[in-house]
């Protein structure tokens, strides 16, 4: 075992790692513009079923994102049901829209690079099975508690990341529509936060990663949350194995995990500024 680290530490303290990464990162990319993305469903069916992934509510009503054999979007006037329960799902698939402006914002390659490529508008949604799901009965009790408050729209927005329109215009206006995003800040104040408190009461470090890894997944793994929280597990697990490494090996190495998670997050503008700034 010892000889093992021993080889490890060789390995990652070498220059020549740095240079491994940043290839494998390039082949990454080459492979993935050229891969061609296409839906599983035949545009012929007319039933779904999936799990609720998101509820948002709209003007119009509200906006389902569901998960079956892949992610659809239901846009509803009605809609009783909560994040995690099992739906069925009757409607026509309909092809999202091009934008008509030349390089402005193109809907339908948003979508795609979600791998989301059609959605239905449909009222008639049948409740399959109720939510069973520990992280969607987590973010349901959160939005059930932050409702309480007058500013709950904001709260939602800050803490789990909604997005809510009415909020956000009278924040874009005042140029402060940066405040609403979710970023690293949230991960550093939890992690401080948890860090003097597990001190003081002599509890295992390792729990605050599993708190933070749940917090992470309750708010879908937002990008710019996942780059501050690899780095934090990657400077962790590389303390704990005494292994010496410089931040940009690190942050080499959090590029290329991310895109191992999701490829097509090369497309995703929060990656761009995240990562490349």
């Amino acid at each position: 075992m010892i000889s093992y680290l021993n080889h490890l530490k060789k390995i990652l303290q070498s220059n020549y790692i740095i240079i491994f990464l940043i290839v494998f990162l390039f082949l990454t990319y080459v492979y993935t513009i050229n891969v061609k993305k296409e839906s599983i469903y035949n545009q012929e069916e007319t039933n779904f079923i999936g799990t609720i992934i998101k509820k948002t509510k709209t003007d119009y009503g509200y906006s389902l994102t569901i998960k079956g054999k892949e992610k659809l979007i239901i846009y509803t006037k009605k809609c009783s049901y909560n994040l995690g329960d099992l739906v069925l799902v009757k409607g026509k698939l309909e092809l999202p829209k091009n934008n008509t402006v030349p390089n402005n914002f193109n809907y339908k390659k948003y979508l795609s690079n979600q791998n989301i490529f059609y959605l239905i508008t449909s009222d008639d949604i049948t409740l399959l099975r109720k939510n069973k799901n520990i992280k969607y009965k987590i973010k349901i009790l959160l939005e059930n508690y932050l409702d309480k408050y007058k500013s709950n729209l904001y709260l939602k927005n800050f803490i789990l990341g909604e997005s809510y329109k009415e909020v956000y215009e009278v924040y874009q206006k005042n140029g402060l529509a940066h405040l609403l995003s979710i970023s690293s800040l949230q991960i550093v104040l939890i992690n401080k936060y948890l860090n003097k408190l597990f001190k003081k009461l002599k509890i295992p470090l390792i729990l605050i990663y599993l708190i933070i890894f749940l917090i992470l997944s309750i708010l879908d793994f937002p990008i710019s949350l996942l780059r501050s929280c690899l780095y934090l597990f990657i400077s962790y697990l590389l303390d704990k194995l005494k292994i010496k490494t410089s931040p940009i090996f690190k942050f080499t190495l959090i590029t290329i995990i991310t895109l191992i998670i999701n490829p097509f997050y090369l497309y995703n503008k929060g990656f761009m500024y995240s990562y490349l700034i």
